[in-house]
Formats: C-alpha cells, structure tokens, sequence
C-alpha cells in the first residue's frame, strides 16, 4: 500500500513538472507576493505618484465613465472637450479604449481603482510570461525552459519598472506573438495568428507598434541568414514569396486597424515637436558603465526607461549562450540576443527605435525577449558536463561583473548603494545557480522565482530603497481628486470652461497654481478645464501659447496649464468661471472681472460679470505676418480687436473683415536693480554660487493694472568642473553640487515673485527630452494689482554664470481691458449646446464678419449656418473661424473621429482580405480531404 502511495506521488509530481502552465502560474504567484509583499504591508498600491497617478488612473475614471454611457444608451462621443479645448477620443485616448486589461481596472469603483489599477498591472505580468512559455512551447523546449523562461520574462526588471506605465506591459505580451506568427509563415501554417497579433499591436498602441515592427524585420532577415533548423529553399524566388506573403498579412492587418489607428496617426502628426532633441551616437565611459551594471542591477544607461537587467539564473547563463555562438546549429537566438545587446549601446539605434527623437530604453522590450530566448535555449546544458572552456568563461564572468561593479560604483560614481546591494545579490546568485545545479523541475524553477522575489524585496525595501515610497497609499489617488477645485464643477454651466488657481498635492495639500498641478484634473471630473497631460496635443494649439508667451503652457513635457488667470486668455477661451481654494483673493490677482459667487466645499467660486462664450463674432483681421512682428503682450491685446489669418485666407474672405485695428496700452514701469538684491548684475551678467539668490527690480508707481514681466534672451553657462568642485566643498547639501561625476547643466528655473503671487519659469534644456525647450524668452503674467510700488523679485535657484539681453516691467490700465471685454461681450455667441460631438449657439452679426470658435481646428468638424454647410477656416493659429453674414443666425458644428468616413472603408477591406484567406483555407482544407480521400480509394 505504502509503495502504491510512493508511485502515485511520483506520478503526481511529474505530471505537476510536465504541467508547465500550472507550474509557471503557481510559480509566478508566489513570487509576485515576494515582491510586492511590502506593498501591502506599506498599505501602499501599485500606482505609481508620477505618470501612473497623473494620467492613468484619471483615464481609468474616465474610461469607467464611458463604458457607463454606453450601456446607458447615450452613445459614444468622437469628441472629448474637457480634454484640453478639445481633441479626437480615439486619436487620444484609444489606448485605454482598445487595451482589454484597462476594462478589468475599470470595472472597480472609483474609489478603489487603484486596486484595479494593480490587479490588470500583474495581470498583464502573467500574461507577459504565459506568451512567452507558448512561445518557447511552440519551439519544444522542455518544461523546465519553458517555465523559467516564462517567469524570467515575466518578471525581468523591465516588467516590473512598468508599474509607472502599466499599458507598457502590452507589448511584452504581444511581441512573443508577432514571432511566433512569422514562424508559422514560414512553416507555411495559418498566418491568423500574425495577423491577430499585428492588428492587436497597431490598435492598443502604434507607437510599441513601430518599434515591435523594426524587431520583427531584424528578426526575418537574422531568420533567413541564420536560423539552420529552418526548413526552408533560400532561393531568390522563395525569399521573394515569403516577403510578399509577410507584406499581404501586414496590410490587411493594417487596414483592420485603421480604424483606430488612422486618428492615432493624424493626432500625431499634427502633435507638439519638441525643441533642441540632442542625439548622441556612442555612449560616453560612465555611460557604458551604467550599460554594462544594468544587465544586473536596476541602473539604466540612457535614462527614461531603459532598464534591461535579468535574474542571476539566466546571468550565470550567458556564457553559455555566448558559446553557442560558435555552433551552427545552436547560434540563431543567441546571435539574435547578441546583435540587439550591440545595439543597445548606441544611443542612435534609441534615438530611432524612438522614431528618430531622443534617446530611450523603451524598445528593451524586445531585447529582452530574443534574450531570454537566447539564455533559456542554454538551461539543459547546465545538466550536461561542461567544457574546460566554458568552466573558464564562466570564472572569468564572474570576476569582470564583480570588477565592473565595483569600477562603476566606486570609481565612476556610476551607481548607488542601492545598486550595489542589488549587484553582489545578483552576482552571489548567478555563482550559485551556476555551480549548484538542481535537476527537479520544481525545484530550479521555485529557486529562480524565490531569488527574482527576493531581488525586488531589496529594491522595495524601505529601509534600503526609496522604490517604495513612489507607490501611493491605498485610496489616496480618489482622496486627492476628492479634494481638486473641480469637485464643483456640477453646479457650473457646461456650456462654458473652467480655469483653477490651485491644485491638490500628493499629500492632500492645496498648492498654487502651477505646471506642477495635476493636470488631467479635468479627465477625471470630465470638466471643461483647460489643462491636459496627453502627449498628443495639436502642435498649432500649442503655438498659439507659445506665442502669447503663455508661461504656463511650456513647461514639463506637453502639458498646456491653463490661461495663467491672463483676463484676455481667458475671455477669448470663454471661461466663465474661475475656481481657488477657500483663501485671499489677492494671492491669486483676482479683480472685479470675476465676482465672488460663493464657497461650496471649501472652493471659492468666482463667475465671470462678463458674458463670456465659445465664439466672438470679429469684423477686423490682422495678417500673420503683422502678428509675428508684436511682442507677447501686444499680442495678446491685439487678439480682442482682430482674427488673425493666414495670407491664403486673408485673400478667400476679404468680403468679411476690415484692416487690422490695435493699440498697445502696456506700459513700462521698471527702473532700476534695487540696493537690497542679493545678485549684482554687471552689462546684464551675474553669478550665481549657492541657492535662493534673487534679483530685486524697483517699480514705478501704478494703480488699477495687470502686471507682466518680460524677460528676454535669458542664459545659463554651468561653471567649470573645477569650480564646481569648490564649491562643493563650500556647500556640500547642494543637491546638483554633490554629483561628483561633472555634468554641466545649462538648465535654469525663476520664480517670479511680487507679494503674495508666485509664479515660475523654466529652461529645460538638459533635463528634460519631453518639454518645450531651449526657452530664453518668457512673458510672466503676475494678475491684477490695485496698487503698483516697491520692487519686483526674480528668484534663482540653479548655480552657474547668467547673462540676459533685457527684463522689463510692464503694467497694463485695467480700463483698458474693460473697454475690450464689453466689445467684445457684445459680439459673443449664446452657446446652446457644447458636448455630444456638437457645438450649437446663435449669433448676432451686426455686419459681415468672421466668427471665431475656441476650438482647436481638428479632426472632421462641418458647420453650418442656418442649416447650410459652409467652410470653416483656421484663424488665430489654432483655431476655427466660420464667415458669417450681417443678422441673426444659428450656428451648428458637429464633429466625428478624424478619418472617418474613410477608415470605415479601410477597416471592410481588411475584413474582406481576412475572409479572403479564410475562404482559401478552407477550400484548400477540403481540397486536400478530398484528394487524400480519392487516394485511399485509389490505393482501396
């Protein structure tokens, strides 16, 4: 009996062994609580308090928000208006709409998404793993390769550094499938699953798509060139086959996705371009170093999400795999792993992985993938006796790690102790898994989860590691968006937009207003406020900004913040009401144009006394060529009085406008530095050596104004590595200063200050690949002033040598506004309907004029006046202008998605060149059973 119990767990162990799915689940169950353990200990969820609370979780309630709609019977909108001015939902936001695994996390409620958030983030982990153990499956490896590699893959440093973008995770899912699918083209199996695994990739996000496609073309030509268990004819005429068949597949995948994928691609292209991208080809030395530890620790070597690093079991592997180098029959993956491990150390092959932008790590993805596959083909060698030559190699990798590690830590001042502490962990396991080996599936593959779970417990330590600290407490994310301005945006007219002051901080406190702020506070509480964290805005929406100097509009990344509570921004926008904490008006330069209307929840509620609207009827244009010669300000008052057009437009509606009309009312009121500035400038040029120096300007006296400074030609030299080490020595808790690896930093920040009202500026020139760049000149808007006197300050914080062509004060009469606003209040049109993919309002034309519309020129928009259709022109950069005759007329504007009609015919010719080959298949499936049934016959 004993014996029948002995054989039926042996039985009962190898089937578990040989269950490699199973296996791999548990496995990667067990090591995910390792990991985030201290998570939940911490009371901490996985939402990251960058990009993950900022724009992800935002879009998940808004996601929420849709799906409720839907199924509510109210549609689907093409449009989104509280994003920005408005932009394409599916330019924009289809990669929560088109990713599965947002659905999961949207399905909680608000108040716990968070929760969500994290459970569709392991999720997409599993699936990760579970893709590539089909893969590796698919290629007969054993059940041990398949697992490890699985968890391996699953779990690489670069999966879980995901947790700050979790839709990152798609494509480690999806590439394991695009390989897989060219392999059963080439096996001249069903091409479905390319297809599928193409169309999936366009869809849920293009931009993964670019890079997975440039991997997949390496890949078929390393394929044809290496792959020596492919059988395959490599003549000139089947590699031209196999070509045109992979092309036939991709263009019908393509135009089964065009209907997402075509508004994602015009979004993009009519997108912000940053300034002063600098590309470098080769990497310096520290860099390398950075290169060479991130294989085994958490550094990266080009910033901005380039993480790479594997577990010990697949380091202690590498010489194996490098081994098979030399093997014909062995070489293909790992000659695949080797080329793209090359790559990565050009920083021009990111720059255009990165579609030729920026140097970034994102596409690692994919070196991940043909790595592990080139380590896990090397897992049943450690079962066989190694060579002398092999026994070597792997010494010698040990020591050039440990020496590596220590030379970049210590000597390059290229790693931390934190780096440190992860690279002996990871060395220590390498040398284990390489000279104790364990032949029990269960085992190994349990010891490779353990060691990759204790890994990240060092990395998620709180005492060791901050890593801990960038995930947000359980139920703060909601907290916080419970506490935003906009929590009242329920009781304010949906017809108009919004402006805040302040936004809420990570703690729950409230800031000023700022470029710091939480800016898809509108997504959330789908309010028409102007501030938007996508990465897609219109590139002419964002010159419109920039051209007025707007401050608020160019700082991190792209980002548009807002109207800098300027009185003329916000009245051309049609923002009616003006939302600050329950506090001093006068922090803000709040005056009579917005009226108190009240406190509700601790937001004080301001409403425009003027009738503000979505569009102005103008009866005067100016040229963009007059526009360009004004200075910010000027600009900004010109606009009240004109429409500015293009000349090609000036010629099509000279029917509609009269000569420019403008006059500039600024007045300058600096004089000279004032006694009392900590900073002496000398022919405009100064020093700066340690922090909170500030430039001090004395004023004139001025009543009633709004106040702006103009600061023009702006510089920043860094010091000299030698000066920066004396005053490191001088100053030791300069943060920028301790850096003992010399990098000059030309990047700058001011903060603008007078009285209670701050606000900033910045340079962003080295610090930043996604901002606006290379900024000298800023136009600072300070609010309104009842009283003008004393001195202005200009703060700086960063230490270097300045210079500045010029800084001028200057106050413009608030009468002069007034007389503006009451104009042009008079020609504003009564908004009847803005959202639901329409804009209706009626209008008043007191003679034949030009109305201009707040809404970025995109997508399909089609107007009519009075029922007839008529052609809409672009008008003050970004915006819409309509021609309309003298009297009174109904206006009507209705939008769909950009592309449509013709993406819908796109996407029929996909699904007919789909049923096409589907119809193939199974003709040729019956042609091939009835001629091997005429056969039997035959032989009968």
């Amino acid at each position: 009996m004993k014996e029948n119990n002995g054989a039926h767990n042996i039985i009962g162990a190898k089937r578990l062994s040989e269950n490699s799915i199973l296996l791999y689940s548990i496995i990667f169950c067990l090591t995910t609580l390792l990991i985030f353990g201290w998570f939940a200990i911490y009371n901490k969820s996985l939402v990251y308090t960058g990009d993950a609370y900022y724009q992800h979780y935002p879009l998940l309630v808004q996601l929420r928000r849709v799906c409720s709609d839907f199924f509510h019977g109210k549609g689907f909108d093409s449009l989104m208006p509280f994003v920005g001015q408005g932009v394409d939902t599916f330019g924009n936001f289809s990669i929560m709409l088109t990713d599965p695994f947002n659905y999961i996390a949207a399905a909680f409620p608000v108040s716990k998404m968070d929760i969500g958030y994290s459970v569709a983030y392991v999720l997409r982990m599993y699936c990760a793993g579970l893709s590539a153990l089909v893969f590796f499956r698919s290629i007969k490896f054993s059940s041990r390769q398949q697992i490890i590699g699985a968890i391996s893959y699953a779990l690489c440093v670069w999966a879980i550094m995901c947790r700050s973008q979790a839709f990152f995770v798609n494509p480690l899912i999806l590439f394991p499938l695009l390989i897989l699918g060219i392999d059963k083209v080439f096996e001249g199996k069903r091409p479905y699953l390319l297809i599928f695994s193409i169309t999936a990739s366009l869809i849920t996000y293009f931009y993964f798509a670019y890079m997975s496609a440039i991997g997949c073309v390496v890949y078929v030509i390393f394929k044809l060139c290496f792959d020596r268990k492919l059988n395959f004819d490599r003549t000139a005429k089947n590699i031209l086959k196999i070509w045109g068949k992979l092309i036939a597949y991709i263009i019908i995948a393509v135009l089964l996705a065009s209907i997402v994928l075509v508004p994602m691609l015009v979004s993009v292209m009519n997108t912000s371009t940053e300034a002063g991208v600098k590309i470098k080809y080769i990497f310096d030395m520290r860099q390398f170093a950075l290169y060479l530890t991130s294989l085994f620790t958490t550094t990266q070597p080009i910033g901005n999400y380039s993480f790479m690093c594997v577990n010990a079991f697949m380091l202690a592997l590498f010489p194996a795999m490098i081994m098979n180098l030399g093997k014909k029959e062995r070489r293909f993956p790992a000659i695949v792993a080797v080329f793209f491990l090359i790559m990565a150390a050009f920083p021009a092959w990111s720059s255009m992985m990165n579609g030729f932008s920026y140097s970034v790590g994102r596409w690692y993805y994919i070196l991940m993938f043909f790595l592990i596959w080139g380590l896990t083909d090397c897992i049943e060698d450690m079962d066989k006796e190694k060579s002398k030559a092999l026994l070597k190699f792997e010494k010698i990798w040990v020591i050039a790690l440990a020496l590596i590690l220590i030379i970049a830590v210590f000597v390059l001042q290229a790693g931390s102790s934190q780096e440190l502490c992860l690279g002996i962990f990871n060395i220590a396991g390498m040398m284990y898994f390489m000279f104790y080996r364990h032949k029990k599936v269960f085992t190994q593959c349990l010891a490779v989860g353990v060691q990759i779970g204790l890994f990240f417990i060092i990395y998620f330590n709180p005492v060791t590691s901050k890593a801990l600290l960038t995930g947000m407490n359980h139920n703060l994310c909601y907290d916080n968006y419970q506490k935003s301005l906009l929590q009242v945006k329920s009781s304010l007219n949906p017809n108009y937009r919004i402006e805040t002051s302040a936004s809420v901080t990570k703690k729950g406190e409230y800031t000023d207003y700022s470029p710091a702020r939480s800016a898809n506070e509108g997504i959330y509480w789908n309010a028409n406020d102007g501030v938007t964290y996508l990465s897609t805005l219109n590139s002419n929406f964002r010159k419109y900004n920039e051209d007025l100097g707007n401050s608020s509009s160019v700082m991190r990344r792209t980002i548009f913040c807002g109207y800098d509570n300027r009185y003329r921004m916000q009245m051309l926008a049609g923002v009616k009401y003006y939302l600050t904490p329950g506090e001093d008006k006068n922090k803000y330069g709040i005056k009579e144009e917005f009226n108190h209307i009240g406190v509700k929840d601790g937001v004080r509620i301001y409403k425009s006394k003027y009738d503000t609207s979505l569009g102005y009827m103008f009866y005067n244009a100016m040229s963009e060529e007059e526009y360009e010669k004004l200075t910010p300000i000027q600009r900004e008052q010109a606009l009240m009085e004109n429409v500015v057009l293009s000349s090609k437009e000036m010629d099509s509606l000279t029917d509609y406008y009269s000569d420019a009309k403008y006059e500039d009312k600024a007045v300058k009121i600096n004089s000279a530095v004032s006694y009392k500035s900590s900073i002496k400038p000398v022919n405009n040029k100064f020093s700066i050596e340690n922090d909170d120096k500030f430039l001090e300007i004395n004023l004139n006296k001025f009543e009633n104004c709004e106040l702006y400074v103009q600061i023009n030609g702006m510089y920043k030299e860094a010091f000299s590595k030698e000066k920066t080490n004396e005053l490191e020595e001088k100053d030791s808790t300069d943060e920028v200063l301790m850096n003992k690896v010399y990098i000059p930093r030309n990047n700058f920040t001011i903060d603008v200050i007078k009285g209670k009202v701050t606000k900033g500026v910045a340079n962003l020139t080295d610090k930043e690949n996604q901002a606006n760049r290379d900024l000298h000149d800023f136009t600072v808007n300070m609010g309104y002033f009842s009283k003008v006197e004393g001195s202005i300050k200009l703060k700086f914080s960063e230490p270097g040598n300045y210079s500045y062509d010029s800084i001028e004060v200057y106050a413009i009469p608030i009468e002069a506004f007034e007389t503006q606003a009451k104009n042009l209040e008079s020609r504003g049109m009564d908004v009847v309907k803005y959202g639901d993919d329409v804009l209706k309002g009626n209008v008043n034309a007191k003679d034949d004029g030009i109305l201009y519309l707040s809404v970025p020129k995109q997508g399909r928009w089609t107007a009519y006046v009075d029922g007839e259709q008529t052609e809409i022109y672009s008008v003050n950069t970004a915006y819409m202008g309509i021609p309309v005759k003298k009297g009174n007329h109904k206006i009507e504007l209705k939008y769909r998605s950009t592309g449509a009609p013709i993406v819908y015919y796109m996407t029929a010719a996909g699904i007919l060149g789909l049923s096409a080959i589907i119809g193939w298949d199974i003709y040729s499936t019956k042609k091939k059973k009835r001629a091997a049934l005429n056969s039997e016959g035959d032989h009968k």
